[in-house]
Order: structure tokens, then C-alpha cells, then sequence
């Protein structure tokens, strides 16, 4: 497997995790978490434990910085409906 290939599955699954905030329900954010996990896998397979520590350190970081927007309170007041 090319490694585009799998750095672009990798970045798909972080984008769904991300889309999982606009679109709630679990199905999506699964889907996310299991593409990424795949891609790191397979990053481990085709390309050694290098690239799979840095693909699992990138994707660890990303998702870091998406848990923080998550708890603002300016991310809640933009979600959330009001009267």
C-alpha cells in the first residue's frame, strides 16, 4: 500500500472524529476511530515502527487539539441552541 494512501486514511479518520461534534449519534466518530486505527496499523506493516510512532504521535496530538476546542465554552455556545 502506498504511503499517500495511508496518510490520506489516516487524515479521513480525523476528520470524521471532527465531524462527530457536528454530527452526533456515535456512528460517524466510530467509523473515524477505527479508520484511524487502520491506518496506523498499516503504516506499522508496510512502513516500521518509525513511521507508526510518528503517524500514532501525530494523530495523539491532533485529537489532543480537538478535545481542547471540544471543552471551550465558546465551543459549547456555538453548538448548543438558545432562546
Amino acid at each position: 500500500m502506498n504511503l499517500t494512501t495511508i496518510i490520506i486514511m489516516i487524515i479521513a479518520g480525523l476528520l470524521l472524529l471532527l465531524l462527530e461534534l457536528i454530527v452526533p449519534g456515535g456512528i460517524v466518530g466510530t467509523i473515524g476511530g477505527i479508520t484511524t486505527i487502520v491506518g496506523i496499523v498499516l503504516m506499522q506493516n508496510h512502513y516500521g515502527n518509525l513511521y507508526r510512532n510518528i503517524a500514532l504521535s501525530v494523530s495523539l496530538i491532533i485529537c489532543a487539539v480537538e478535545l481542547y476546542f471540544l471543552f471551550r465554552d465558546k465551543t459549547w455556545k456555538l453548538v448548543t441552541l438558545n432562546d
